[in-house]
C-alpha cells in the first residue's frame, strides 16, 4: 500500500506542473485577471475594451506610469478623460497615455454613454 502512494505522488506533481504550463500558454492574461485578480497584480497596465466594457474598470498605477487601452470590440471606440483623448480606436488598435500627476482620473467612451473607468495614480 505504501509503495502505491509513493508512486502516485510524483504522478500528481507532474500532472499539476503540466496543468499550470498548459494553463499559462492557453489562457489569455485578461482571462487570468478575471479569475485571480487585477491587472496591477499581474504587473501590467493594460485595459481591454471588450463587450462595451473596460476590463478592468479601475486600475491603480504609480506616478509616471503608462496605461494602454486595447480595443478588442468589433466596433470603434474613443476614450477621453480630463487630460487625455485617444482618438478613434478601430478593432485591435491601442492607445497609451502616461500619467505624470497623482490623482484620480475618470474616463469614458465618447461613443457609448455610461461606459466609464477609473485610473488611480499614486
Amino acid at each position: 500500500m505504501a509503495k502505491q502512494t509513493a508512486i502516485g505522488v510524483p504522478i500528481i506533481i507532474f500532472a499539476l506542473i503540466a496543468f499550470f504550463i498548459v494553463y499559462t500558454i492557453m489562457v489569455p492574461p485578461s482571462e487570468r485577471v478575471k479569475m485571480f485578480g487585477t491587472k496591477e497584480q499581474l504587473g501590467t497596465n493594460t485595459i481591454q475594451i471588450k463587450d462595451k466594457m473596460f476590463i478592468p474598470e479601475e486600475i491603480t498605477i504609480q506616478k509616471g506610469g503608462k496605461v494602454t487601452w486595447v480595443n478588442e470590440d468589433n466596433v470603434n471606440n474613443k476614450i477621453s478623460g480630463s487630460n487625455f483623448e485617444s482618438g478613434i480606436l478601430h478593432y485591435n488598435e491601442k492607445y497609451t497615455h502616461t500619467f505624470d500627476e497623482t490623482g484620480i482620473y475618470v474616463y469614458s467612451s465618447e461613443f457609448y454613454p455610461g461606459f466609464t473607468g477609473k485610473i488611480i495614480v499614486k
